[in-house]
């Protein structure tokens, strides 16, 4: 792996990452099929080391558009510009029924109030591995983001700092 972090930093950085993502459910997914982007607002869910998933319905374009282009890019904050993710990777549809199930357990787990809209059997889910996560905390540097790249199986391949400005 390349990196430019004491190895107790980068332990930090990847335990801040995962913190930020299993807190923060509310994010913004954007897709695009024939250079035609679609933004939507989505709960999305920290599964297991850094993928994510989302549910939707056939009938959304975000559906429709990860059908045709699995690429796709998410925007996860609190509201401060000074600290976000962009999170960018290829979304898979979920088919197989005992991976749904376990994924509606783990959702409800987090957010019961979901329960009757767990039970639609229109609702499908989408699993998100990513590429490359870009993690800014100004709060740790001014105008300065992380970048964590992967492998296919989800492993740190490389990182490194940037500044934004």
């Amino acid at each position: 792996m390349k990196e430019n972090y004491k190895n107790s930093d980068l332990s930090a950085l990847k335990e801040n990452t995962i913190k930020y993502l299993k807190d923060h459910r509310q994010c913004v997914i954007a897709t695009s099929v024939d250079n035609q982007p679609f933004a939507a607002k989505v709960y999305c869910y920290l599964l297991e080391k850094y993928e994510l998933v989302f549910s939707t319905f056939p009938n959304s374009n975000k559906y429709k558009n990860l059908i045709k282009n699995p690429n796709i890019a998410i925007e996860i904050d609190d509201g401060s510009p000074g600290n976000c993710m962009h999170y960018q990777g290829k979304a898979e549809l979920v088919k197989s029924q005992a991976d749904i199930k376990k994924i509606k357990t783990h959702i409800l787990a987090l957010d019961a109030p979901f329960r009757k809209f767990m039970e639609r059997p229109d609702l499908q889910f989408f699993k998100i591995r990513p590429a490359a996560i870009y993690y800014t905390d100004y709060k740790k540097k001014l105008f300065h983001r992380d970048i964590l790249l992967f492998d296919s199986d989800m492993n740190v391949t490389e990182v490194r700092n940037e500044k934004i400005f």
